[in-house]
């Protein structure tokens, strides 16, 4: 049986509803609180709560549930914290959240190797906690504290993506839980592999339409000793952008983060923060190295190049308490603007571009948002040619700031760019993605949808048109 909402939804059997909680007694759970609390996630989307929720501790758990699963036809989608930003988890035709926190622990650390080993519910903040006591860190950072799980089903990247890549750069090998219940551990640990397909990347970005990933060995680095942050504003969005793309070329290695904040960004963080940061297009900047000396020398050509695109206000820092706050600022502006108006929600879109192309597209986004008088927040990884328009909208703006949202995506495409460069499909760019890659595409994908999930159980109507 099935439920006529937006989206077709099909009812989970009571049964088998029953059989779960049995297999986990108290963590299965019915809980109106908390199944809404799983139906969104922090898009503006619409909210669809699962049925119910299951939270696992063991691989050998999630594959109890998913026997329970497959043999009732019962839809499944893993969970972790409901950061992400497209729909990944909402479950638009119905089903369970598989919830992923009780999967916590952290299996293996090798030193030797820089590898650590994780269940896929560890949080971020979490396992860097854990390795900062060693020496080492995890250098991907989305900004939210995420999963390593869902950072690695949404091909996520973030804030230091200049210097060590993004999750698919980061990750080793992954553990995951096929539709049927079968285990299938996609490498080893060696450094490099000519063995077979590369089914590690396949399923990095894949969120969770082929399979449960319940463990995954993810590459750490030493901790910097030398660390100095700053900040620089500038005139004109054309003079931040373009020095931008001066930086990128002179190829200043120990680059590690090189964060964009548009006028009407830094307008409400100061509001949010009650900070009193210069309202101009602002570059929040990174540098790690060996020594001071290194990063001092790496700073001294930076600064050529944006007084050169007429920077002012430049200041760093390499104070730690000073460093932390700066960043704790860049990555709560999710919740400043949130709270830039009454009874608004957060349009958050991101697209990528070539660095090259960035200037213009970053201006000629802010010109259509100021012509059709939507304020325009944009805030970027713009080292590597990604942004995020981050609107304050009503209910009745909805609407428009789509269309806004798709005429972006347009010119990121036109641009030789895609969609998205780390939220993702969803639900939410499912068309997008289709106009980006075309039909073909599209096909090949459904065809691999089906050789993991034949039954179109894992997480459906996200990534892929309906099968």
């Amino acid at each position: 049986m099935t439920t006529e909402t937006k989206y077709q939804r099909k009812e989970t059997p009571k049964i088998a509803i029953k059989e779960l909680g049995e297999l986990l007694g108290e963590r299965c759970s019915l809980d109106e609180e908390d199944l809404k609390k799983h139906g969104r996630d922090k898009s503006h989307l619409d909210a669809y709560n699962p049925d119910c929720v299951v939270y696992p501790k063991t691989t050998e758990e999630v594959v109890s549930v998913v026997k329970i699963c497959d043999k009732y036809d019962v839809i499944m989608i893993p969970y972790g914290v409901g950061t992400s930003l497209e729909g990944h988890t909402t479950p638009i035709h119905g089903g369970i959240h598989i919830d992923m926190s009780l999967m916590n622990k952290i299996l293996h650390c090798s030193l030797e190797d820089m590898d650590v080993t994780v269940q896929s519910g560890t949080l971020k903040n979490q396992l860097n906690s854990y390795l900062s006591k060693k020496g080492v860190f995890f250098a991907v950072d989305p900004g939210s504290n995420a999963t390593i799980g869902g950072m690695c089903s949404t091909g996520a990247s973030g804030t230091m993506t200049v210097k060590y890549g993004t999750i698919r750069d980061n990750v080793v090998n992954l553990t995951i839980v096929l539709a049927d219940g079968r285990i299938l551990k996609t490498a080893n640990r060696a450094k490099k592999s000519s063995s077979g397909y590369d089914l590690t990347h396949l399923i990095l970005g894949s969120e969770g339409t082929l399979g449960i990933i319940t463990e995954a060995t993810v590459k750490i680095y030493r901790l910097p000793k030398a660390i100095s942050s700053g900040i620089c504003c500038f005139p004109t969005v054309k003079d931040c952008t373009e020095a931008v793309t001066k930086i990128v070329q002179t190829s200043l290695g120990s680059l590690a983060r090189c964060e964009y904040l548009n006028t009407a960004a830094i307008t409400g963080v100061n509001k949010y923060f009650k900070s009193t940061f210069t309202e101009k297009p602002t570059l929040l900047l990174e540098f790690h190295g060996e020594t001071t000396k290194q990063v001092e020398q790496v700073k001294e050509k930076l600064v050529q190049i944006v007084e050169g695109h007429g920077s002012f206000g430049l200041s760093f820092t390499t104070d730690k308490e000073k460093r932390d706050k700066m960043w704790k600022i860049r990555h709560n502006v999710y919740y400043a603007l949130i709270n830039s108006r009454e009874n608004c929600k957060l349009f958050a879109s991101d697209v990528c571009v070539p660095i090259s192309n960035l200037p213009k597209i970053i201006l000629e986004t802010e010109k259509e948002f100021k012509e059709r008088g939507v304020f325009c927040p944009i805030i970027g990884h713009v080292a590597d040619g990604n942004f995020h328009v981050n609107a304050p909208i009503t209910d009745e703006e909805t609407e428009l700031v789509e269309e806004l949202n798709e005429n972006l995506i347009e010119r990121a495409v036109k641009y030789e760019g895609t969609c998205s460069g780390e939220h993702g499909i969803g639900f939410g760019k499912i068309n997008s993605s289709l106009r980006e890659h075309g039909e073909l595409f599209f096909e090949i994908e459904k065809k691999i949808k089906l050789a993991f999930d034949p039954k179109n159980l894992l997480n459906p109507g996200k990534v892929y048109k309906n099968l």
